[in-house]
């Protein structure tokens, strides 16, 4: 099963269309919001053949699921409050591991979540994970059990912050800071298993921008040292990170500041029960490199191999 979810300007619809041969084809698509209201960004998700998407529409954030033949025969349920969509943007996320559904807002510069123990069939009350007044672009992602989640911190401090749960979103711990200087933002976070990985843009270098990376392997517990990954003398931004079994990827658009071009740079790594160290300059995909992946704690290269992507 194949599934898109996007915005029609046109008739403030968030539209959704499915395939059942591997994107070969689609059904027609279906307007998923009232059509009244102003409908923007529009997320979704996918877990045992059943689509999950959430948007922000007025001053709400609505959430949808579908049967497994793809189609939505109940109302859009309502997880929270948000800001007026016609004013600004609360970014709604959404997260699947099994029967469990999650999702996270932005309303008056604080962060939003709430859970879904039944395939999104009922939700708990929404909670205020931030509760500072100045956050914004939270991200979530899970894992089993495993829920985390993540925001950049708009005030002076204009940190990374991050916070994790390991009973399906019941309880969280304390709020944790993953940067330690401010001028950072684009959070992203993934899940593996019991390993957390994040990346985000920072400039604590100097005044053009960095991507900076963290790992846990102890279900967000504690973090390693962060990690630069473009260490340039041009602007990195706009991070991407994914894994696949042991093999770690991150990307990111790079412009340098003589040429006014804009590239895309990756880097690839080895999950490890260590933390994740690159140790190598990024390149561009046009190129091939050597990447080697550090275990800190053995002192020692775990492994050395040539990609050519």
């Amino acid at each position: 099963h194949f599934y898109v979810v996007w915005r029609q300007a046109t008739g403030n619809q968030i539209s959704f269309a499915n395939s059942t041969d591997d994107g070969d084809s689609f059904h027609a698509a279906v307007n998923l919001a009232g059509g009244t209201s102003t409908a923007v960004d529009p997320q979704i998700a996918a877990s045992n053949s059943r689509a999950y998407v959430v948007w922000h529409e007025d001053t709400s954030i609505l959430f949808k699921n579908s049967t497994s033949s793809g189609n939505f025969d109940f109302t859009a349920e309502t997880l929270g409050t948000a800001d007026a969509a016609s004013a600004g943007a609360s970014l709604p996320q959404i997260a699947v591991s099994g029967s469990n559904v999650y999702s996270v807002w932005e309303t008056s510069n604080d962060v939003y979540f709430t859970n879904s123990t039944n395939d999104g069939d009922s939700f708990h009350t929404a909670v205020n994970l931030s509760n500072s007044g100045t956050a914004e672009i939270p991200q979530v992602t899970a894992s089993g059990d495993n829920v985390y989640v993540i925001w950049h911190d708009t005030s002076a401090s204009g940190k990374i912050y991050f916070r994790a749960s390991t009973n399906k979103g019941d309880n969280f711990g304390p709020v944790t800071s993953l940067s330690t200087t401010a001028s950072v933002g684009k959070p992203q976070v993934i899940a593996s298993e019991n390993s957390v990985y994040t990346i985000w843009e920072d400039s604590s270098t100097g005044s053009n921008g960095d991507i900076f990376f963290n790992s846990s392997v102890n279900n967000g517990l504690t973090f390693c040292n962060a990690n630069n990954l473009s260490n340039d003398v041009g602007v990195s931004a706009i991070p991407q990170l994914a894994v696949s079994g042991t093999d770690l990827y991150a990307s990111w658009r790079f412009d340098t500041t003589s040429v006014a071009t804009s590239e895309v740079y990756f880097k690839s790594g080895l999950v490890t029960t260590e933390c994740v160290q690159f140790d190598l300059p990024q390149y561009r995909l046009s190129e091939t490199a050597t990447i080697t992946v550090l275990a800190p704690s053995l002192n020692g290269v775990i492994n050395t191999k040539a990609v050519n992507v």
